[in-house]
């Protein structure tokens, strides 16, 4: 499994698939995607997600296709999300993208603007992958992102 990011959730509603995604559906936790939704449906200004996106992914964000991309339930590791807010001091965000990842033993493909300064040290005793991408590899058609 993939667990991405917000920013990386609006690449794959653009119908743009990375390489290395492979066969895999990126899946994006609640809270990520209530971000992209957020900032897609409500947004007055151009910000770093609601940028350059039509209409028809502002559609998409709120009902994604399943094709494109999945939304994860958050029950089943909501005590880890808990546990990973109130101890590393994470955001809820960036817990729950955080306990996705270690609850699935999933790929976490993040873009370098989400990545809290703590996040590598937690995530590193699990064994997960992951992937960063800074702001040109998400507009690449076959980005490298670096993996940790």
């Amino acid at each position: 499994m993939i667990v991405v990011d917000d920013h990386l959730a609006r690449v794959a509603l653009t119908g743009r698939r990375f390489h290395v995604w492979g066969d895999e559906i990126p899946q994006v936790p609640w809270t990520m995607h209530l971000r992209l939704v957020r900032a897609l449906i409500h947004s007055r200004t151009a910000g770093q997600l609601s940028r350059d996106v039509g209409d028809e992914v502002r559609e998409a964000a709120a009902n994604p296709p399943p094709e494109l991309l999945g939304v994860l339930d958050p029950r089943p590791y909501t005590l880890m999300i808990a546990e990973i807010h109130s101890r590393r001091g994470f955001s809820v965000a960036g817990a729950e993208l955080v306990g996705a990842a270690i609850a699935a033993e999933a790929e976490l493909h993040i873009a370098e603007r989400n990545l809290g300064r703590t996040w590598l040290e937690t995530l590193r005793p699990t064994g997960l992958t992951v992937c960063l991408y800074n702001d040109d590899e998400l507009k690449s058609a076959r980005p490298t992102p670096r993996t940790r």
